[in-house]
């Protein structure tokens, strides 16, 4: 009977012996106890690493063209003409305002600051003369060369001679302003399948891109696997930003229709433009007056959007 409780106390020690080598004792990892989306999981110590590189900041050619004025041959219109400037750098397509009576000789002084991409050596434009009851017509156009110049830090101011009805280089010319600049950009690496509920971004790790009028914003964001991508969002001038929570509501939510189109803010008038832009003028004298007043317009004479943009570009 004593040999038979033996053996069992003998059974049992080792069994406990055995249970005993498989607890982990000592130092626990840092995931210890948590729930890991399996391969979404990864090492602290490869996104420490990623936190203390640094990228090398990168830079963005940035094309500027300033649509001064023109002189044409003649007025298509029948009463009055009102031209208009389409310009096309690469795949971007801008158009300024119309010259309201600009007739033969219209003034626009409408800045353009676009990205030039690699291999795009030209900018072609059209002017067309704006129609209330009828399809705009096209009354001159040209083809024109980027200045070699403008590369080396000067700024182009020259007259083109415009194609068009009454034949090549016949139709008169029209009055632009070149210059480049390079803009710094600073992007960052993102580890993918990262978890972010294991290990956040850190804030050295942020998309920083500087700002400037007609260039899309960039702002990280997160997706379901945690991997952090840019997203590049174009806001038109004019037009105030949409919070992401107002263009994609969450799931459960409702999204009611409005009962009444919002009212349109009335429109300013000359003598008010003036002093908005003598205002702007005094608080940023290092911008032209031409471009405060076009960037005015561009943002629907509204004061705040201009200062915004103006400090952004400064900045």
């Amino acid at each position: 009977m004593e040999s038979a409780v033996n053996s069992e106390t003998a059974v049992r020690t080792v069994q406990t012996t055995d249970r005993r080598q498989q607890v982990m004792i000592g130092t626990l990892p840092d995931d210890f106890l948590r729930v890991s989306n399996g391969p979404d999981h990864h090492d602290p110590n490869l996104y420490a690493q990623f936190q203390n590189y640094q990228q090398p900041v990168q830079t963005v050619s940035r094309l500027s063209v300033t649509i001064a004025q023109a002189t044409l041959v003649k007025n298509y219109g029948l009463t009055k003409m009102d031209p208009y400037v389409r310009l096309r750098v690469g795949n971007s397509v801008v158009e300024t305002h119309t010259a309201v009576n600009g007739g033969k000789s219209p003034v626009w002084n409408k800045v353009f600051i676009i990205t030039l991409q690699p291999g795009i050596d030209s900018i072609y434009l059209e002017i067309f003369d704006e129609r209330s009851f009828a399809l705009d017509d096209k009354i001159a156009w040209a083809h024109i060369v980027i200045p070699e110049q403008i590369f080396s830090g000067e700024t182009v101011d020259e007259w083109y001679q415009l194609s068009g009805k009454q034949g090549e280089q016949k139709e008169g010319s029209i009055n632009i302003i070149f210059s480049h600049s390079m803009a710094p950009v600073r992007l960052t690496y993102s580890i993918p399948n990262a978890n972010p509920g294991l290990y956040p971004l850190p804030h050295s790790q942020q998309i920083v891109m500087v700002p400037a009028a007609g260039v899309p914003m960039m702002a990280p964001y997160y997706q379901s696997s945690g991997v952090v991508q840019p997203m590049y969002s174009y806001y038109p001038t004019g037009q105030q930003q949409i919070p992401s929570s107002q263009q994609y509501p969450q799931q459960g939510t409702i999204q009611q229709s409005p009962q009444q189109a919002p009212q349109q803010a009335p429109q300013p008038t000359a003598e008010d433009i003036e002093k908005d832009v003598d205002m702007l003028v005094e608080m940023f004298p290092g911008f032209e007056r031409a471009i405060i007043q076009s960037m005015l317009e561009d943002n629907r004479f509204n004061k705040e959007s201009t200062i915004n943009q103006l400090l952004s570009i400064s900045s």
